[in-house]
């Protein structure tokens, strides 16, 4: 009872904070887990410099930490609060040292606002969710107020993420290869393999975000491998001459530690040249 008289004055938080930790060879991921509560202590210490006054870890993973927190304090309108939001972020701007390891903390916060955005406590911190994920996706170490856009983009979001993931069930994707030539000779010297869903006028640059964001991007671009691997077997099947294909690979398939072995399998079981599978990086 004594939090639901606080939520008419104050706005709700949500923010995931993570961390690379600085070596000679780079930064890398931390892993919270392996450093136990030294962490989130940190973390918990960082927002004591700032105007948070109250604030609690909900979820735990091995590289990010979740908190609500709140401001205490009276507003009139969300824009009062851009300051303190600044300054919670420059907290964040300096490197820390955490088990002899210096660590940089990035942080990502969503902000949802009563009654501006629901007069309910669940709404508010569901919306203060959605805006949090909203600035991971665009990049982190930022801040964002939740708005019904979002509720829409969201949606749009997750009917994309069924109609990719019906695709890779029930066989919805086709490749469609698009013909490199030689200006000179004329000929056909590669192809290139561009992903298309068959029921659906849904262009590439539309789902291609979208399977990124939620990880799908590793099966479908296995898939794609697969794909044209069986289409170069085709081809030879047919009495055609074999042509490189590029396939397009996007760094969030990076990820995937295990897809050079799994292409190089597929190569050696169709007896396939690695030389007619070229691999081009998206940015």
């Amino acid at each position: 009872d004594h939090q639901a008289e606080l939520f008419p004055q104050i706005p709700v938080y949500r923010a995931s904070v993570g961390g690379v930790g600085a070596g000679l060879m780079g930064g890398k991921m931390v892993d919270y887990q392996a450093l136990g509560k030294t962490a989130a202590e940190l973390v918990v210490k960082i927002f004591s410099g700032t105007p948070v006054e109250t604030i609690a870890m909900i979820e735990e993973t091995p590289y990010y930490y979740i908190f609500d927190y709140a401001l205490l304090q009276h507003y009139k309108v969300p824009d009062q609060l851009i300051p303190a939001d600044n300054e919670i972020l420059s907290a964040f701007d300096t490197a820390f040292i955490l088990d002899n390891r210096e660590i940089f903390v990035s942080v990502s916060m969503g902000i949802s606002c009563y009654p501006r955005d629901s007069h309910a406590i669940d709404q508010l911190i569901m919306n203060a969710d959605t805006a949090m994920y909203e600035v991971k996706n665009r990049g982190k170490n930022h801040f964002m107020y939740y708005h019904h856009e979002l509720k829409k983009e969201m949606n749009r979001k997750i009917e994309i993420e069924t109609m990719l993931r019906a695709a890779l069930k029930g066989d919805g994707f086709k490749l469609v290869y698009q013909p490199q030539v030689n200006l000179r000779s004329g000929r056909i010297d590669a192809f290139e393999a561009l992903l298309r869903l068959k029921e659906n006028r849904l262009g590439p640059d539309q789902f291609i975000p979208i399977a990124e964001e939620t990880g799908l991007i590793s099966e479908i671009g296995r898939w794609v491998a697969r794909e044209v691997v069986d289409q170069i077997v085709r081809w030879r099947k047919e009495g055609l001459a074999e042509k490189p294909v590029a396939i397009n690979f996007s760094n969030r398939q990076l990820r995937d530690k295990d897809y050079v072995s799994y292409i190089t399998t597929l190569l050696q079981q169709h007896h396939v040249e690695p030389r007619f599978i070229e691999i081009e990086i998206t940015e």
